[in-house]
């Protein structure tokens, strides 16, 4: 019997364009900031990034397409870890190495958690551990 073509995801696949918990709790931060004026807009999954890797081509989706008040556009991407690994990361890193934002991993970390990611280089940005790519 042959392999499935994709692989399946822990626990239940949620509808595309539809946030899970942590992507929703980032964009209140968002909101909050775009009031602020910090944002000037943000879109949840706006658009799919094609990627290219030698004769391989695959998609990425950023959670967050954000342009800030300076007019820079950012992607973020929001986990409920930060040590991300295979395909995720790589597709990460491809995009930030293929396109002309700056990429960003978030993740809302118990306090324990964030002490020991602040110790490793990462930044906390309104309660959220902030690491570029």
């Amino acid at each position: 019997m042959p392999f499935p073509s994709k692989k399946r995801a822990w626990g239940k696949r949620k509808e595309p364009g539809t946030m899970n918990n942590l992507e929703a709790a980032f964009a209140a931060i968002l909101e909050a900031r775009k009031r602020a004026g910090d944002v000037l807009w943000y879109r949840y999954e706006a658009a799919s990034l094609r990627l290219t890797d030698g004769a391989l081509t695959t998609r990425y989706n950023p959670d967050f397409f954000v342009q800030l008040a300076s007019g820079e556009l950012v992607c973020y991407e929001v986990k409920g870890f930060l040590d991300i690994g295979g395909d995720a990361w790589l597709k990460l890193k491809l995009a930030a190495d293929q396109y002309p934002f700056r990429f960003y991993l978030m993740q809302k970390p118990s306090k324990k958690r964030a002490a020991e990611l602040l110790a490793s280089g990462a930044a906390l940005v309104d309660g959220w551990i902030e690491k570029e790519v």
